[in-house]
């Protein structure tokens, strides 16, 4: 597949191509490409078939699809040598006119040309250039391929799913997390795919699943609250397991790394601080509400935990108030359950105390500065049942307990002990912030804590 420029080979741009030019080379950046396709001959005699989709760039405003064919073993061979990101040498390609109402355009990206190339294993050739070209490549590969401004919000997809399911989207995300490469087993046979936790201003996580080789590594190399992508295209789907959208690769998606514009580089701003981790989500929550007596909506237990599985459904990442009249019946602050974390101060993931490290492991600090605060957990119980998973946290935590994190870390047992009686069993007024995340259990921060009034109680409650 490797060849000189031959003498006589005329050199075009993508936008100077014409239909039948022959003896032409076109030097450009793969910016996507397409796993394969075999077609297994009618004669067993016959060799297999196999087809190749990629698409190459060499300007801001011009890019064009090609398609090889050839045997199988040259395809794969051409696949698996050429990687996004690589600039392409093709020499001798066929250039035809496409046609919009053709089956295979729905299956390839959108591009700018009017034309497509079309190689044959025979007389063209590719060659990967090292040298000359990719740092011009390098600039234009983070060019969006499409209006940046026409992505959609997360958090929209995720409040309606039914509207977007089944349909391609584009989307302006920052990474999460990124889970492990992972083998699985598909109706086609084993393959390769790759989890990730995105976010953007609307929606702290949302879910990507990578199946192409190149971005399952690509992705190895991606940062944590520091990589940005545009996505386009992407399908999206419903997850039945975790109960959520999520959006998944297509033929025709094109992934722009850590894109060239505004919009990007103010999200990646955004991204560094961004509350994402779910106990800095409750510290959010709780702050939010500084002045917790605006709580009035009284509700039970039972009520709550009703109206938690309706918002949960319908309207993920959406938050709601109670004013709750209940018992405190489970308050560990004597005991073996962890009251205090230390958390890195950017992303609020816990870092361990043994080696000062975040254990978040993508995030971009390395010598991480720590707090410390506050992290309880409480059982709340009326009449009507009990609320699991209650947290108060940081400096609301300090407020309701009249007592900052440093000087409950010198307190002896004893002294928790006392500490912890004086709200253990006995009937509060608590004010509820409750954050419904669809696939997790809600979040449940307590912004407010008084002993409760008889008479008000018995007036209010149900």
């Amino acid at each position: 597949m490797e060849s000189s420029c031959s003498v006589g080979v005329q050199k075009m741009k993508i936008r100077e191509l014409v239909p039948y030019a022959e003896n032409i080379m076109v030097i450009g950046v793969i910016i996507c490409k397409q796993r394969p396709k075999k077609f297994t001959p009618s004669n067993e005699s016959e060799e297999v078939r196999a087809v190749f989709n990629f698409t190459i760039r060499d300007s801001p405003t011009d890019y064009i699809n090609v398609t090889c064919w050839g045997t199988d073993m040259f395809v794969s061979g051409f696949y698996e040598r050429f990687q996004i990101g690589d600039v392409a040498q093709i020499m001798n390609p066929k250039v035809e006119l496409r046609k919009i109402d053709d089956y295979g355009e729905q299956f390839q990206p959108m591009v700018t040309s009017p034309f497509k190339m079309i190689l044959n294993e025979k007389i063209s050739q590719v060659t990967v250039l090292l040298d000359g070209y990719p740092e011009y490549m390098n600039s234009i590969i983070r060019l969006p391929t499409k209006p940046i401004t026409n992505y959609v919000a997360l958090a929209d997809i995720q409040a309606n799913t039914k509207v977007w399911e089944g349909k391609l989207v584009d989307i302006l995300v920052a990474i999460s997390s990124i889970g492990d490469a992972r083998n699985v087993k598909t109706k086609s046979g084993d393959s390769y795919v790759r989890n990730l936790v995105v976010f953007d201003y609307t929606a702290t996580g949302f879910g990507l699943s990578i199946w192409d080789s190149d971005f399952i590594y690509r992705a190895s190399l991606w940062k944590s609250r520091y990589t940005i992508l545009f996505m386009t295209d992407m399908r999206i789907s419903f997850d039945n397991y975790q109960k959520r959208a999520r959006a998944t690769f297509t033929s025709k998606t094109i992934v722009t790394e850590d894109p060239e514009c505004k919009e990007a580089r103010d999200l990646r701003e955004y991204a560094r601080t961004a509350v994402i981790a779910q106990s800095a989500i409750l510290d959010k929550l709780s702050y939010t509400f500084l002045e917790p007596s605006t709580i009035q909506n009284v509700m039970n237990i039972q009520q709550i935990n009703t109206k938690i599985d309706e918002v949960c459904h319908s309207q993920p990442e959406e938050q709601f108030t109670a004013l709750l009249y209940a018992a405190i019946t489970y308050m560990d602050l004597d005991g073996l359950s962890t009251i205090v974390t230390t958390r890195c101060t950017l992303c609020k993931c816990q870092v361990s105390n043994l080696l000062n490290k975040c254990e978040n492991v993508n995030c971009i600090r390395e010598d991480v500065p720590t707090e410390v605060a506050f992290d309880l957990k409480v059982k709340l119980s009326d009449h009507t049942g009990s609320l699991l998973n209650c947290k108060i946290t940081g400096a609301t935590a300090e407020r309701i307990l009249k007592c900052k994190v440093s000087d409950f870390l010198n307190m002896s047992d004893d002294e928790k002990t006392v500490l912890k009686w004086k709200f253990l069993l006995e009937r509060h007024e608590l004010r509820l912030v409750v954050l419904c995340v669809r696939g997790r259990l809600p979040l449940i921060s307590i912004v407010g804590c008084n002993m409760a009034n008889p008479t008000v109680m018995n007036q209010r409650s149900f």
